[in-house]
């Protein structure tokens, strides 16, 4: 056996551990900057409440599969709802850290899978229809 067989054969990948900027940009972003004014926060809840733009479902590509693929990323995604509209911002952070740690532990090539392709909610992604229906475009 050569020297550069032994190196290949013990290559290892180190792949850093992700934080939430990495897997949900805009979800970051936000979150950082809580506590907000009513009606920010009242926008913010329409994607939050929403499985496909909520911190989860940004994460996997704002697309709301995980909630059948997925119990504790499900979990997470209604905690951090909650959390959020009850200003429970300790807990909030608590459950923000555990998501953190599932993802890496769990969905990181997902992250890894959207380098360059991923996109931030804009303001006007989400509104909020007169029958109450929660429309996200896309």
């Amino acid at each position: 056996m050569t020297l550069s067989n032994t190196w290949h054969s013990n290559k290892q990948v180190v792949l850093k551990r992700l934080g939430l900027s990495e897997i949900a940009p805009t979800w970051n972003q936000r979150l950082s900057k809580l506590p907000v004014p009513f009606l920010t926060k009242i926008k913010w809840y329409l994607d939050i409440h929403d499985k496909n733009t909520c911190v989860v479902g940004e994460a996997h590509g704002f697309d709301s599969h995980y909630a059948n693929d997925c119990n504790k990323c499900d979990k997470f995604s209604l905690d951090l709802e909650s959390q959020f509209m009850k200003n429970q911002f300790r807990e909030l952070e608590d459950t923000k850290v555990q998501f953190v740690h599932h993802w890496n532990e769990q969905h990181r090539d997902v992250t890894y899978s959207f380098i360059g392709k991923r996109r931030m909610l804009r303001w006007y992604d989400s509104f909020l229809r007169v029958d109450d229906y929660i429309q996200t475009t896309k």
